[in-house]
């Protein structure tokens, strides 16, 4: 697959000056490798995220929301997925805070949270400047560090 290569290229050359990338490297390397059983998009990123949620022992099933009798759109769709699995929280990226009601999570008996994680959090708690993907924590503070991180941050 030609573009496994160039992404794979693409991260090489992001990362080669990392701390951790001796560590790193190999395991996206083996991720790229084993997407070659898959045809759809959706299913390796499945793939990818399992086994990166394997490395820093995060253990949650995975469920498609395609899978779900969930009709609704925006932020009704996210909180009718949590309720359909039982939840208590929803966990959001800061960018929907324009569009999400908190009374409407609120009245459902739903606690709506903001994900903490953005470069100033990570300039200000780690000294190096990234955008915090998965990709950047684990290249930049290794598995148990990115551990640590995800135990550590309390969630806004």
């Amino acid at each position: 697959m030609e573009w496994r290569d160039r992404h794979l290229r693409l991260i090489k050359n992001a990362y080669f000056k990392a701390a951790f990338f001796d560590e790193t490297y190999p395991i996206i390397y083996d991720c790229f490798a084993g997407l070659d059983a898959y045809r759809h998009l959706v299913d390796m990123n499945i793939f990818i995220i399992n086994t990166l949620s394997g490395l820093m022992e995060i253990n949650r099933p995975t469920m498609r929301s395609s899978e779900m009798p969930v009709k609704d759109k925006a932020d009704m769709f996210n909180l009718e997925i949590v309720r359909h699995v039982n939840g208590t929280a929803y966990l959001s990226g800061t960018g929907a805070k324009s569009y999400q009601s908190e009374t409407m999570f609120n009245e459902k008996g739903i606690v709506l949270k903001y994900s903490p994680f953005n470069s100033f959090v990570s300039e200000r708690k780690l000294g190096i400047a990234f955008s915090l993907s998965a990709l950047d924590a684990l290249f930049h503070l290794g598995i148990a560090g990115t551990k640590n991180l995800l135990n550590s941050c309390p969630i806004a």
